[in-house]
């Protein structure tokens, strides 16, 4: 990761884990992540913030390895294939901090027991081994408290790796912006647009605006834009093919890999 001095906190939000086994489509919503980097920070933590639904992360700049960014207790429904691709763990990235590059990916562990309490789990938040209260050789994301209870499966093999394997690595190098003003719009059924201003949040296409009663006429799968002005008259339009529209918060910095 590159960052300059002071405090960088990037959010990854509105994830979701994707994949079909024996023709059954998956999609797993995964909590809300921030990871803080400070210099300041006396030592990495990792807590779940039940009241927003978000796993905090607060390390220092430029440990050794990775560092915890989210995660999911899943409890499998039936007996899954081996050996299941794709699989494919989307979100957004934000950050306050303009001009940062950082890399990021997944892996997946089994347990035979498990909890849904994130907080009993005792996650480990970064692989450096002196960084945090578990000083040993674990990988970040590694459940402490639930060590015991690994066994081979997904994508590891049990006995020590806690985590599963990691994926290949995917890069994001943020275009940011300051925002100061907003707007969108969407496609209708019948081919013209709907536009809107919002207060900041998600415009859900086919949906609502989240913290906003009222119903936006845009259609699911045709498409909504979202043109975001900073400042510095940055003038830019960003489009979403199907999904959700993602409106700002004015005065964040808005990170599009």
């Amino acid at each position: 990761m590159g960052f300059g001095s002071g405090p960088v906190t990037i959010r990854f939000t509105n994830q979701t884990i994707q994949f079909t086994d024996n023709s059954v489509l998956y999609t797993l919503n995964v909590p809300d992540a921030k990871v803080t980097f400070d210099a300041g920070a006396p030592v990495a933590t990792t807590v779940f913030n039940t009241g927003t639904n978000t796993w905090e992360t607060v390390s220092q700049p430029a440990l050794a390895g990775n560092t915890f960014l989210s995660g999911l207790a899943f409890q499998v429904p039936v007996n899954f294939s081996g050996g299941i691709n794709p699989v494919t763990w989307s979100g957004t990235f934000s950050s306050d901090t303009s001009g940062i590059t950082f890399h990021w990916q997944w892996a997946a562990a089994v347990y035979t027991t498990f909890s849904t309490n994130y907080n009993a789990l005792g996650v480990k938040p970064v692989d450096d081994n002196m960084a945090s209260i578990y000083q040993n050789s674990d990988h970040a994301g590694t459940p402490e408290n639930f060590k015991a209870f690994v066994t081979g499966g997904a994508r590891g093999g049990g006995g020590s790796n806690f985590t599963g394997s990691l994926s290949a690595t995917a890069s994001v190098s943020c275009l940011c912006m300051n925002v100061s003003s907003f707007s969108a719009q969407g496609k209708t059924g019948a081919g013209a647009t709907a536009a809107a201003s919002a207060p900041a949040g998600l415009i859900k296409v086919g949906g609502k605006l989240r913290g906003d009663p009222s119903t936006l006429a845009f259609d699911a799968g045709l498409g909504c834009w979202v043109r975001v002005k900073d400042s510095s008259s940055f003038d830019r339009t960003f489009a979403f093919t199907s999904g959700e529209c993602e409106v700002p918060v004015p005065g964040r910095m808005v990170c599009r890999s």
